[in-house]
């Protein structure tokens, strides 16, 4: 890794809160974000780098995960507890990394309700 691992996640948290306050955030960009800011040394380190940081996202309530959001939907949202988001993550992203259908846009990432005013005050 060649930052901080508290610099690495405040970059990677900051590049996803400001990406999902213009659109939905696909799986494939937080991946890109980590590759381009160079805030992973390997795979094992991105894939803690991504995990905690989108748990501790949405534990603060900051951002829901979820599919595509379809007609009338606000946000991506499983419906699942910050725990079990980040698990089914680990299955799809973490576990298949390899299988790049099965995560690039199969997970998104938005703003949860009320997260964008959040986002702006954790900054």
């Amino acid at each position: 890794m060649t930052e901080p691992v508290s610099a690495a996640q405040n970059t990677l948290r900051s590049e996803i809160l400001d990406a999902a306050s213009h659109d939905w955030v696909p799986m494939i960009e937080v991946d890109q974000i980590v590759t381009q800011q160079q805030l992973a040394a390997g795979d094992g380190e991105r894939f803690d780098l991504v995990t905690s940081v989108v748990r501790t996202m949405l534990q603060e309530g900051l951002v829901s995960v979820g599919d595509l959001p379809g007609d009338g939907a606000e946000t991506p949202d499983w419906g699942l507890s910050p725990d079990a988001s980040v698990e089914r993550i680990r299955g799809m992203y973490v576990d298949r990394h390899g299988e790049p259908e099965e995560w690039q846009y199969r997970i998104w990432f938005g703003l949860a309700l009320g997260g964008d005013v959040r986002a702006t005050s954790a900054g």
